[in-house]
């Protein structure tokens, strides 16, 4: 028969059948011992006429000792013997059944003295709603045999003389171990005993004589005591029948193969237990004719001093453990170096890092309750609170992965370690502290709540995982934030521990990438008021208004208090989310100061029935739960009787345990937002399901040695931490969980925003998400509708050291300030920057040229001569203005051709010299225009020809004249050798000359259009490329030196008749056609662009004009205003005077 008793109901099971109830609500003052008895009478009753006549199996908890010792005296209730001594009920026609023997089962049970034969019963299914799991440990007996060893053995009693008690796991109150006891008939023997968890083998218990010895038994983590009684067993043959037998291994409900013959009895082959058997001999030993107990002993060590840790703790086949932040505060002792100092105190109760521990707590239970999770394994737990002290922390480590048991052998080393995974610890330096120790052991830790970005380091922490993300994640969603908002001039604070340093240094790293840092201060680890003002005084003088904190609360509330007192506010807050979903800075005097704070948070998540097991805590004195007792008086504001003289609390209320934990609300038992307690929950069931992974490996296809599989029995952290890397499950709520290759979870964070809440507190609202498995560009969302900015504008602050540069400037860095502190300088002509904060201004393409801007880059303005604009319209006026006057004047020669102006020297000449005045003047406008190639290789060939004509005729005529004068002489016949012909000829000779250098200019190198960009950056000179500068100076040479002939000839012949010197107006001619060009070719050369042309345009008109007036204008004079001297003796007539 099978029982267990709660608080809530009871139940039996026997056979397959089952009978349960509930518990009144009077009942629920009982001691849980008294619940178990109770079910056991219960049970006995109600299969009382299936069991008649046959031998009884019952299969319960810790409520041997009083069974076997009805009647007596208990610690732990005074109702357990009364009840015990209703099971034993009496036989009216037969003795009473004896007490309890002890005599473990094998598959086929025989019970000394009675003859009987028994199968052990199966396991009940789990379906019979039985409330804990079943955890044996041992088996009890009753038999006949003789008071004080000297009766006979009987035969057993009809009704059901042999009853076997298994003793399950329960956590007894006091003493801290199950009391597993057989008190044989008269007191013969008393053995106690707590149960172990791993196995080593151990030298059997002897039977050597007569006598009375004390045999205690120590384990690594159970102490236990058994003894012999000062009674004495006289007769061998009861002593023989104390010989042990092996345990059963059961099948069916959730019993681990390690429960199975955890235990063996004295002589057995092996002891399953990791334990020592030290013989010592007792005060009231009697050594004259009594048989004595030995052992063979075995060497020892003894711990000299065991820790005192605040901790809690759940017995189970496997024992996973975990390190948190319950307390806040450490005392530590006075070192007067005269005594031995006291052990550190904690206090400061953290009632958020107490709901983590039940978060642990409820997991486990959840495991075990879950049927398809972990078969035949029923998971325990040992916590440690470390005070967030990194001695604490590490002693709690160490307690953890050595065990808490006294003495140790040297078969302590085998088996299942006393933990085989950490969860913890939730602070980054603790945790790099602890990794390198457990490190070395492979032993897996899992924190919840360490972030540093070193801890990714698998070369160095080999063992180290997490639930939350690593602070290179939060500091990559921080950034996004300050992006996403143009914020680039901040300031930044952290906590002067591994978490703060580490994550600082990421944060400038990714912030200088964008924009600068304007201090980076960091809070001192023992609050320092002088190191505070410092801060203060550092974030009143600058000028940024973003300010980002990676801390912790610790750190962090006194610099918060400081900028309350110093009335600082207009600052946008970063929160980290060490400190974001804080309840310390939700109070309305910080909400003037850090309302409207950004923070980033831990994903929240949901756990059914979590609220429920947090209710259901009650308080137990049990050292190895004291952690209970803690948060009952922390939670209620009292004591217990127990500790009203210790410690310094001035707490006069007394706690009757029986508070109300309902009616009270706190953050223990808030369960609306689970984010690091949510981390817990997935920590252990991360274990869970790597643990689950390891005992599914099939035989022959394991990861390890021969590709062999781990032995549940026999497993080892680094065993289990090979399927913790690789594991990957979803919870109840639906998050993935799974670890990469640094150890780090997937990191999705919750951005949250602090509002006013209706009470003029903080309320924390979720505003936004960071997904860092998004794509790209899309891992920051935010719902800026929802978002509190606590300014006076109501708007998203300007946090700039610099206003940014606009397109078409470039930022010059400052010496001696940041990056972001800068001027923005405009960019020069034919640079421009297009974008904002341009740190380069970008040369603009050789056909381009910047806008007035300087933020585009434009065609250049093409420049040429062209009849659109006004110097093109004027030169062209000018230029027909004198053609026209060119053509007046031809019109004039021709209607009087027969006048003796006209005819004097050579009419003929005078027309083809007012012919190539004209094409003088009409080649000015080949200079006008856009460059084609046609016009560019005509301009320069018409105007050298013209001019060539122009000039020989000027040069025929100065001649003619000369000679002319000089014919009048006697016997001179000069002129019959220069006549019509001779002057055509020369005329033409010399213009042939001129059109051979232009062939061989035009042959050799053709002036062609060109875009001419050397004299103008921001303009395109279209212009005529001349080519070749050879042939270009031939031309202009050739014209020259015509010219200078002429006017050296004409300058000869200036003393001719007064009447008619034409020599001097064709010296006044030449000496403005040479002053003219002579002055040109230094004002061409030095004229840009299409101001060239103007001036080549100006020296041909210019040219052409003085040569159309000087040599032309008296003549015109003459036949238009003065007829009476066209005549021949006009002409002739001063000419005698001088004869």
């Amino acid at each position: 028969m099978t029982t267990d008793a709660s608080k809530q109901g009871w139940g039996a099971v026997c056979e397959a059948h089952g009978v349960r109830g509930r518990c009144t609500e009077p009942a629920w003052a009982l001691h849980i011992n008294v619940l178990e008895l109770q079910a056991v009478l219960l049970g006995l009753s109600h299969f009382l006429p299936v069991l008649r006549d046959r031998h009884v199996l019952v299969r319960t908890d810790n409520i041997v000792v009083y069974i076997n010792r009805s009647g007596e005296k208990s610690n732990s209730s005074a109702d357990s013997p009364s009840v015990a001594s209703q099971i034993l009920v009496r036989r009216p026609d037969g003795p009473p059944p004896r007490r309890a023997l002890a005599a473990p089962l094998e598959n086929r049970l025989v019970v000394p003295g009675a003859g009987h034969v028994l199968a052990p019963q199966s396991r009940p299914p789990p379906a019979l709603g039985l409330v804990p799991e079943l955890e044996e440990l041992t088996a009890w007996g009753l038999s006949d045999v003789a008071k004080r060893g000297r009766e006979p053995v009987g035969v057993a009693p009809p009704l059901f003389p042999v009853v076997h008690v298994f003793a399950r796991g329960h956590t007894c109150s006091r003493p801290q171990w199950h009391a597993l006891q057989a008190l044989q008939v008269g007191e013969a023997w008393l053995l106690r005993g707590e149960r172990c968890r791993s196995s080593a083998p151990e030298a059997p218990l002897s039977l050597t004589g007569v006598g009375d010895l004390r045999v205690q038994r120590r384990m690594r983590r159970c102490p236990v005591e058994r003894r012999t009684s000062r009674s004495t067993v006289a007769d061998p043959e009861v002593a023989a029948k104390l010989r042990p037998l092996s345990l059963p291994r059961q099948t069916g409900h959730k019993t681990s193969p390690l429960q199975a013959g955890k235990v063996r009895w004295p002589q057995a082959a092996q002891w399953r237990g990791r334990e020592e058997l030290i013989a010592k001999p007792s005060t009231h030993a009697r050594t004259q004719g009594n048989m004595q107990v030995g052992a063979a002993a075995q060497p020892t060590c003894t711990i000299l001093e065991n820790f005192d840790l605040y901790g809690l703790y759940r017995d189970g086949d496997i024992l996973f453990g975990g390190i948190l932040e319950i307390h806040f505060t450490t005392i530590y002792p006075e070192l007067s170096f005269h005594s031995k100092p006291e052990q550190l105190r904690c206090e400061g109760f953290d009632f958020a890092g107490f709901q983590w521990a039940q978060a642990i707590s409820f997991a486990i239970e959840e495991i075990n309750r879950d049927p398809a999770l972990l078969p035949n394994i029923t998971l325990g737990y040992r916590m440690f609170d470390n005070c967030v002290k990194l001695a604490v922390a590490f002693r709690a480590a160490t307690a953890l992965i050595s065990g808490v048991g006294n003495t140790f052998t040297d078969y302590s080393c085998t088996g299942t370690p006393p933990v085989l995974g950490i969860v913890g610890d939730p602070g980054s330096t603790h945790s790099i502290a602890i990794s390198r120790m457990l490190g070395l052991f492979r032993l897996p830790l899992v924190s919840y709540y360490a972030t540093c970005s070193c801890l990714s380091n698998k070369e160095e922490y080999p063992s180290f995982f997490r639930t939350i993300p690593s602070d290179k994640f939060q500091v990559k969603a921080m950034v996004q934030i300050l992006r996403y908002y143009g914020w680039t001039w901040v300031g930044a604070i952290a906590s002067n521990d591994d978490y703060g340093l580490f994550a600082l240094k990421n944060f400038v790293e990714e912030v200088n990438k964008f924009g600068c840092v304007a201090f980076s201060e960091i809070l001192p680890r023992n609050n320092d008021m002088s190191e505070i003002l410092k801060i203060i005084d550092t974030i009143k003088q600058s000028t940024a208004k973003i300010i980002v904190v990676f801390s912790t609360e610790a750190y962090l509330f006194p610099l918060a208090e400081e900028i309350v007192r110093q009335n600082i506010r207009q600052r946008q807050w970063i929160a980290s989310e060490a400190w974001t979903t804080s309840v310390v800075f939700q109070t309305k005097e910080l909400l003037p100061y850090f309302g409207g704070t950004i923070g980033i948070a831990i994903r929240r998540g949901e756990m059914p029935g979590f609220e429920q097991h947090l209710l259901q805590v009650r308080p137990v004195f049990d050292p190895a739960n004291n952690l209970v007792i803690k948060f009952w008086e922390a939670f209620f504001e009292c004591k217990f009787k127990e500790n009203t003289g210790k410690g310094n609390s001035t707490i006069s209320k007394i706690c009757t345990g029986s508070e109300d934990i309902i009616s009270k609300k706190n953050e223990y038992n808030d369960v609306s937002e689970l984010r690091a307690t949510y981390n817990v929950y997935k920590a252990v069931y991360a274990f869970a399901h790597s643990l689950h992974d390891l005992m599914s490996c099939e035989s022959g296809k394991g990861p390890f040695e021969n590709n062999s599989c781990a032995d549940i029995t026999r497993v080892q952290p680094w065993q289990l931490l090979h399927y913790l890397g690789k594991v990957n499950f979803t919870t109840h709520y639906g998050d993935r969980v799974s670890f990469d290759e640094n150890g780090d979870a997937l990191a999705i964070y919750d951005v949250m925003n602090w509002q006013r809440a209706d009470d003029g507190s903080v309320k924390i609202e979720t505003i936004g998400l960071f997904d860092e498995s998004a794509p790209a560009g899309q891992e920051l969302t935010l719902q800026e509708d929802k978002i509190f900015w606590n300014f006076y504008s109501k708007r998203p602050p300007r946090s700039v050291c610099s206003e940014s540069c606009l397109p078409g400037t470039r930022k010059a860095t400052r010496k001696g300030e940041p990056l972001c502190c800068f001027d923005c300088i405009p960019c020069a002509e034919g640079e421009i920057s297009n974008e904002t904060d341009s740190i380069h201004c970008y040369t603009c393409p050789p056909e381009f040229w910047s806008n007035p801007g300087r933020n585009q880059c434009v065609l250049k303005e093409i420049e040429f001569l062209s009849y659109e604009e006004p110097l093109g319209i004027s030169l062209t006026t000018i230029s027909i203005f004198g053609a026209c006057n060119s053509i007046g004047v031809l019109v004039i020669f021709f209607y009087y051709r027969n006048t003796p102006v006209v005819k004097a020297n050579n009419s003929e000449l005078s027309f083809l010299l007012l012919l190539s005045l004209i094409l003088c003047f009409l080649c000015s406008l080949l200079f006008i225009g856009q460059p084609l190639h046609l016009t560019c290789m005509l301009r320069h060939i018409v105007f050298g020809i013209s001019f060539v004509l122009c000039i020989s005729c000027i040069l025929v005529k100065t001649i003619v004249v000369i000679m002319a004068f000089k014919a009048t002489l006697p016997d001179n016949n000069v002129m019959k050798w220069f006549g019509a012909a001779q002057q055509r000829g020369t005329v033409f000779v010399f213009t042939v000359i001129q059109a051979v250098i232009c062939i061989i200019w035009l042959s050799t190198a053709s002036p062609v259009p060109f875009k001419n960009t050397k004299y103008q950056n921001s303009k395109i000179i279209f212009e005529c490329n001349i080519g070749s500068i050879t042939g270009f100076s031939c031309l202009l040479g050739y014209i020259g030196l015509l010219a200078s002939v002429c006017f050296l000839l004409a300058f000869l012949a200036r003393n001719l008749p007064d009447t008619f010197n034409e020599a001097k107006y064709i010296t006044f001619s030449m000496l403005i056609f040479c002053a003219v060009w002579i002055a040109f070719v230094p004002a061409y050369v030095s004229s840009p662009g299409k101001y060239s042309d103007a001036v080549e345009i100006f020296a041909i008109l210019a040219s052409s004009f003085g040569l159309l007036i000087s040599i032309f204008a008296p003549k015109c004079y003459i036949i238009l205003l003065r007829p009476e001297k066209n005549s021949k003796k006009a002409l002739m007539g001063r000419a005698a005077p001088k004869q």
